[in-house]
């Protein structure tokens, strides 16, 4: 179902139109599930994370009101270019234009697993590790906040179980968290930490290890080829897109453990396709007035040409019933992808996107094939 509201809203008129027209009539008696976040936990992360916000200034995520601070100012949204104009000076570098975007000088990272200072406050450094961990935070609240769970997370009590979560090596043991930190700074292993909550209040943590990457030499050139690699190069993964649109509720507005609309849309696309598993490919899934939501397992930005050279990459406003992701809102913030309606109607074979979370960061993907694709072109 899709919301007959204007789709740049305020996010409680949005909220309150999805609890009375959706919620109430269609999932008011549903089994049980957890509130979940997946979060990357990368040691050499530790001073390579630019800010969202400026210092002191909490903006809060796109999709939270923030009636106390004025919104800091943010970047333009970027053009990207594959051509220099008229065929004059050298191609665009995008590799650059991240460095300039992210608007700090290039720095020699310490070597790797250790402390930049022996004083330094450990909780500190290990807060630095866990990638947008104040944003993950924040809508593991939201969420139970909307589903009318009594309690929060404190940021303090989050970070001490992800610490205690990670994996020791060698048969380590610790007999308190600060034990557990110093022997933690030297391992150089990354996860994506699964973090799930029930209803009751119980929180589990698990640890899944990431594909080990070499050092990093430079800390700027290190997050952009782990996190923001498919503004660049890296590879490419197949895209299809569903058959059939899938309703619109809180479960795709939050992250939770019931995501059975996201394995249907897999198994449909994997059956017409005869394929036995899908490794780096994605579907893309859509709402009822044919506006394009995020992938099963990523949010998505589709590439749209401005000019004949010039483009930007567009993201599905939350009104569209999509993920309020919190990859979605660092790039949002930074101004490399912005909002728009997207018809998936409209999209075709060989199409460009963007797909991202926040464990993988974001890669490049290419329309592989749509049943949808309309002979009415976009104006």
């Amino acid at each position: 179902m899709s919301l007959p509201i204007d789709a740049k809203a305020q996010p409680e008129r949005v909220v309150q139109y999805v609890r009375d027209h959706i919620i109430t009539p269609h999932f008011e008696d549903v089994e049980e599930f957890e509130i979940l976040s997946t979060i990357r936990y990368d040691p050499h992360l530790g001073q390579t994370q630019p800010s969202v916000s400026h210092p002191g200034v909490n903006i809060g995520l796109d999709f939270l009101p923030n009636d106390a601070h004025m919104p800091p100012t943010l970047p333009e949204n970027v053009l990207f270019n594959d051509f220099a104009p008229d065929g004059a000076g050298p191609a665009h570098d995008p590799l650059q234009e991240l460095l300039n975007i992210l608007d700090a000088p290039a720095r020699q990272l310490a070597p790797a697993g250790l402390p930049v200072s022996a004083q330094r406050d450990l909780r500190a450094a290990f807060k630095e590790r866990f990638f947008l961990l104040k944003e993950h935070q924040q809508r593991l609240n939201l969420a139970m906040s909307y589903f009318d769970w009594d309690f929060e997370i404190p940021m303090s009590l989050l970070l001490d179980k992800l610490i205690e979560a990670l994996p020791l090596s060698n048969d380590s043991t610790a007999v308190n968290l600060q034990q557990r930190m110093q022997q933690l700074m030297l391992d150089t292993m990354s996860y994506k930490m699964r973090v799930l909550i029930s209803r009751s209040g119980n929180m589990r943590i698990e640890a899944h290890p990431l594909v080990r990457l070499p050092a990093p030499e430079d800390e700027q050139k290190y997050f952009i080829d782990t996190l923001l690699s498919g503004f660049v190069s890296g590879p490419t993964w197949r895209v299809w897109v569903d058959s059939q649109p899938i309703v619109i509720s809180p479960f795709t507005t939050f992250k939770t453990t019931r995501r059975r609309h996201y394995n249907d849309a897999r198994t449909r696309v994997m059956q017409a396709a005869g394929m036995d598993k899908m490794e780096k490919a994605e579907v893309l899934v859509y709402n009822d007035a044919f506006q394009l939501m995020e992938g099963s397992i990523t949010s998505v930005a589709v590439k749209k040409y401005i000019t004949a050279n010039e483009y930007r990459y567009v993201t599905p406003f939350l009104a569209s019933g999509c993920l309020c992701g919190v990859m979605r809102h660092f790039l949002l913030q930074k101004g490399l992808v912005q909002e728009d309606t997207i018809d998936v109607r409209h999209l075709k074979e060989g199409d460009e996107v963007l797909l991202f979370n926040a464990v993988m960061g974001c890669v490049k993907g290419v329309i592989r094939h749509t049943p949808l694709q309309s002979s009415v072109h976009p104006t």
